[in-house]
């Protein structure tokens, strides 16, 4: 039995680790900002504690765009971040754009300080999953190549669901974009992120789910341990680009395609 890409794959996709370090290090706001923006965005259309979710992300992404040696190529990542956290607070979604364009004009004017310039967005409540999406599909697509290539396109069903959203989202705004000559706003932001000349690989990618998910916890917890005996030579391998199976036998309740 081969073993297959599952949740510690999913984890260590660029867009994943960088959203994580975000979530990790955002604490409650300690910058002498709340009243003015307190004043901008408070109103009765945020979730349980939405408001100050939200209040201390946009805390967070103002010192980052302040700091001196804030890597810049971050910036993207920060957009969507912070709007993902504005989007998921939001009782009435349809308020979703002002609401974010309140944050970007703050993070424009206050002090006259930034890094980022967060105005080449302009996403509606409607507009932002799918573009969100697209950007972590064109931050993670080199590694699902390299994942599914290594792992001979086995997966289990969490790691299926997350290429089929990105597949979906990707033909859906390439639809958009390029049928009837339509150009909305987030059309350039889908030319950026991805060459054109990579659409038929885009658009299908795939992978073939083990039919018994009952087993990938105990796969992938025998995938550890030989990666733990074998660590050295897993390394060398990785260095040198080797494509290789590993030395597990799956249980037999668990069946992928041959």
């Amino acid at each position: 039995m081969r073993p297959i890409l599952g949740t510690e794959e999913l984890n260590a996709l660029s867009s994943k680790k960088k959203y994580a370090i975000f979530d990790k290090e955002v604490r409650k706001c300690e910058e002498d900002i709340y009243n003015r923006e307190n004043e901008l965005i408070y109103s009765d259309n945020w979730k349980i504690n939405g408001f100050d979710e939200s209040f201390n992300a946009l805390c967070y992404v103002y010192k980052k765009n302040k700091t001196e040696n804030f890597n810049t190529a971050d910036c993207d990542y920060l957009y969507f971040w912070l709007g993902n956290v504005v989007y998921n607070n939001l009782i009435n979604k349809n308020t979703f754009y002002t609401v974010l364009d309140r944050f970007k004009f703050f993070l424009k004017s206050y002090e006259g300080r930034r890094r980022c310039n967060f105005d080449k967005y302009n996403l509606t409540d409607k507009e932002f999953k799918d573009v969100m999406t697209l950007f972590d599909y064109s931050k993670d697509y080199f590694d699902l190549q390299r994942d599914l290539y290594k792992y001979k396109w086995y997966c289990n069903s969490d790691y299926k669901a997350l290429i089929d959203k990105y597949v979906e989202a990707y033909k859906t705004l390439k639809e958009t974009c390029t049928g009837n000559g339509t150009l909305h706003s987030y059309c350039k932001n889908f030319y950026n992120f991805f060459n054109s000349t990579q659409n038929f690989l885009i658009s299908t990618l795939s992978c073939a789910v083990v039919e018994k998910d009952d087993a990938i916890e105990q796969l992938e917890e025998q995938q550890r341990k030989w990666i733990q005996e074998n660590s050295e030579k897993y390394k060398y391998m990785i260095a040198n680009g080797e494509i290789f199976e590993y030395a597990i036998s799956g249980s037999s309740s668990a069946s992928s395609p041959s």
